[in-house]
């Protein structure tokens, strides 16, 4: 790899810390993200590398990593484009302070040259940095890959506990770079199967997955001394392949299934202290007394869940209740299937109230229930699947996705939410209080149309005390705010919320953004992708509107239909300026009874001071 001269290198001690918000792919050492090449002067940086050595056209894999490693002083910002060679890799990266980033090609290229470019936006204060490169010959290997189904099941069973395993690539293939804990079978012209699983001590907590009983060729199994809890599952017995299950040191309780018993008086061993103390438990069943479900909706079976799934093959997302699956009906009609996992905080209890609450609420800004499942110990949710994925991934610019959402189209999505709240709060009886509104529970469809997904933690429906959402949090808690007020700043920063409760001395996002606008400059608090595209006018309206729903009192917050009618007079202003009109004067009162006070005498370009 060659570099110019006029680039050099800026280092940290400070640890670099993984993403926060899902797997890390690819798991760049601290001590490689602690140092990056910027450039001396100018606002481009460029790198190169040539192939020409190679006998044969070569495929090649690129990952670039990237993390922000000096400290920002408040009005300096750091985004750049990147170009390989000469067209466009991806638009608008803004490296994270002391978190690890990365952009990587899906599919290969076959040139001999490459040349990266990364140049800085217009809106950029600062020259683009780069921490790592790493580049991948593709190989092409005469074994066969793993069994297409034993690849669904490990990348699920990896999905669910979230352990950390040098799992990636293909299970099995090539021989000597199998994964960790695996053993599989290798026969000529047949796909690999996975044989053993040795998850011994692995840190497991939760329910035993039924993505192990996807495991169809296993023999044997070994979840020693981890954290697992509840019941040994049937699904077990189903394995016929299945000859040693190993469960000793965990916390698992209630009877050994029978099943697993027959096996075990046959040629199957199981070394599990529940399987000695098996008669002093009952079995634990679904309790839905008091729970009954009363749903018009669909009822589904778990066979048909997964023949609607293609056996579970597409993740789509993970959240509080368990893992999502894309899949189709059989009229072709696309759903999301959520299917629950024992590892969740959420229960029966949950599962119900989820399913209650989407069954009698039917609203164009609410995602809609199409079935659920409760068959045996399987608990799954069925609704429509939308197909552009959170308002969340679209704000931190999630490869894959597109363009950066336009200001205007930031108001129209968050007009659709509030309307979508609006109908909970005043069209339901009782009325129901999401109390889980954040950016990844706002789902986009066709042509960017908003709904509000997840009611399971509603407050008509709260959970007992192991929730993580306490519905007992009162006004004027240090980080408590109505649901949708974070929601309206993120859209105007692109900002990641911080945790509920900050913590003494440290600023809510909705301070912290105010504090930037009482400072004088509109631009500080935007963000930066939007580059100036967007009515000042309306800005302030949504930040003042932010920051009447952090009152102490709850009386002196503005009701959803206050948050609707504001929200649609700032998309007004928007729409006017982006037809090259003006609303100014004609009825959009911007300051009356603000948070912020303008100061009439000052040039517009100068923020409001707070009262």
């Amino acid at each position: 790899m060659d570099y110019a001269s006029s680039l050099k290198e800026v280092s940290t001690d400070s640890t670099v810390q993984g993403r926060p918000d899902d797997i890390d792919m690819f798991e760049a050492p601290s001590a490689v993200l602690q140092t990056a090449l910027t450039p001396v002067t100018g606002s481009e940086m460029r790198l190169h590398w040539d192939t020409k050595h190679e006998n044969i056209r070569p495929e090649y894999h690129i990952i670039l990593h990237f993390a922000e490693i000096q400290s920002l002083r408040p009005n300096d910002s750091r985004t750049f484009d990147i170009y390989l060679n000469g067209k466009p890799f991806f638009h608008s990266f803004s490296p994270r302070y002391l978190i690890s980033g990365y952009v990587y090609t899906t599919v290969p290229y076959t040139e001999y040259d490459y040349s990266f470019s990364f140049r800085a936006t217009n809106n950029s204060t600062l020259p683009p940095i780069i921490n790592g490169l790493e580049i991948y010959a593709v190989m092409h290997l005469p074994e066969l890959s793993t069994d297409s189904g034993d690849v669904d099941a490990i990348m699920a069973i990896q999905m669910e506990y979230q352990f950390k395993k040098n799992w990636m690539g293909d299970p099995c293939a090539p021989r000597a770079y199998a994964w960790q804990g695996l053993n599989c079978s290798y026969t000529v012209s047949v796909p690999p199967r996975i044989k053993t699983l040795n998850l011994s001590s692995s840190r497991l907590s939760g329910a035993i997955s039924p993505s192990f009983a996807k495991l169809k060729a296993i023999e044997t199994l070994d979840l020693s001394y981890n954290n697992l809890t509840g019941t040994i599952p049937g699904f077990l017995a189903d394995i016929s392949s299945l000859q040693l299950l190993n469960l000793r040191g965990n916390q698992l309780t209630g009877p050994v299934p029978a099943g697993l018993l027959t096996k075990s008086e046959e040629d199957f061993a199981m070394d599990s202290s529940a399987r000695r103390r098996h008669e002093d438990y009952t079995e634990r069943k679904v309790d839905c007394k008091d729970h009954q479900l009363k749903l018009e909706s669909q009822q589904f079976t778990y066979k048909e869940l997964e023949n609607i799934t293609n056996k579970f093959v597409r993740i789509i997302g993970k959240g509080g209740f368990g893992i999502v699956y894309h899949g189709f009906l059989e009229n072709g009609v696309e759903v999301a299937v959520k299917l629950c996992s024992w590892s969740s905080s959420q229960g029966t209890k949950e599962f119900l109230a989820e399913a209650q609450s989407l069954a009698r609420v039917r609203h164009k800004n609410l995602v809609t229930l199409v079935g659920y499942c409760k068959d045996e110990n399987y608990l799954a949710l069925v609704y429509e699947y939308m197909s552009q994925g959170s308002l969340r991934e679209h704000l931190r610019g999630k490869a894959g996705l597109g363009r950066i959402l336009s200001w205007g189209e930031r108001l129209q999505i968050a007009v659709e939410a509030a309307q979508g709240l609006e109908y909970l709060h005043k069209g339901c009886s009782p009325p129901i209080i999401h109390r889980d509104v954040k950016t990844s529970n706002i789902l986009l469809g066709e042509e960017l149309v908003a709904k509000i997904a997840d009611f399971g933690l509603s407050k008509s429906f709260h959970s007992d005390s192991r929730t993580h959402v306490s519905t007992e949090m009162v006004a004027g808690t240090p980080g408590y705010v109505d649901p949708e007020c974070c929601d309206l700043i993120y859209s105007v920063v692109g900002e990641q919320k911080k945790k509920t409760n900050p913590g003494p001395g440290k600023a809510h996002i909705v301070h912290r953004v105010a504090s930037k606008l009482a400072r004088g400059n509109i631009e500080d608090a935007m963000d930066a992708r939007l580059q100036g595209e967007y009515d000042a006018n309306s800005v302030w309206k949504i930040v003042d509107l932010a920051m009447k729903c952090t009152a102490q009192f709850s009386t002196q917050r503005p009701t959803m239909s206050d948050v609707v009618i504001q929200l649609k007079e700032s998309l007004a202003l928007e729409a006017a300026r982006e037809r090259g009109e003006s609303l100014h004067g004609e009825g959009l009162n911007i300051s009356q009874n603000s948070a912020f006070e303008l100061d009439q005498n000052e040039s517009m370009s100068f923020g409001p001071s707070a009262r």
